[in-house]
């Protein structure tokens, strides 16, 4: 294996091809900078095609609990009152990284109803309303990671395809 102090080296073979990466070049400053600002012409969704499947198993009681203002994860109790889960200290750091992951989307999908699926997109709402009110523990990459699998693979509790605008929210 090769040591790489200051420089960056590449293996190919036995031989090492060492590239240093001195200070920027104006050519690699324009580089970068046009690589950050780059992005696709028409990449954005019009809508899901496909929603992964669930795996995980689900217990729809967990539905009753939240709408009595219980939201209990990884052992610890929440007691919310009218607040959102997103508005309040979390309990644990593991009680935290459990919501913003979004697992528990499940439970409310397995108790199949309306309430459960109103009570959904009322907390994802939430947290997209309070994201930028959100900080730290919520935007690590595994936890960004298991939110985004979840609301996948719970669209249709999450999405209404009667409104467009659910889309473009999400």
């Amino acid at each position: 294996m090769t040591h790489m102090a200051g420089d960056q080296a590449f293996e190919r073979g036995s031989r090492v091809q060492e590239l240093p990466l001195g200070g920027p070049s104006p050519f690699r400053r324009l580089m970068l900078s046009s690589m950050a600002s780059f992005s696709y012409p028409g990449s954005q969704a019009e809508q899901l095609l496909l929603a992964p499947q669930e795996l995980r198993t689900a217990d729809p009681s967990f539905a009753t609990e939240v709408y009595n203002g219980h939201f209990g994860l990884r052992g610890k109790l929440a007691e919310l009152g009218a607040e959102s889960p997103f508005e309040i200290r979390p309990p644990s750091a593991n009680w935290a990284r459990e919501l913003y992951g979004f697992g528990w989307l499940r439970h409310l999908r397995a108790a199949d109803s309306e309430l459960s699926r109103e009570q959904a997109k009322a907390l994802v709402h939430d947290f997209i309303r309070l994201r930028r009110q959100i900080h730290g523990l919520a935007w690590q990459p595994e936890i960004v990671g298991r939110r985004v699998i979840s609301w996948l693979s719970n669209s249709v509790l999450i999405l209404d395809a009667g409104e467009p605008q659910a889309y473009e929210a999400s």
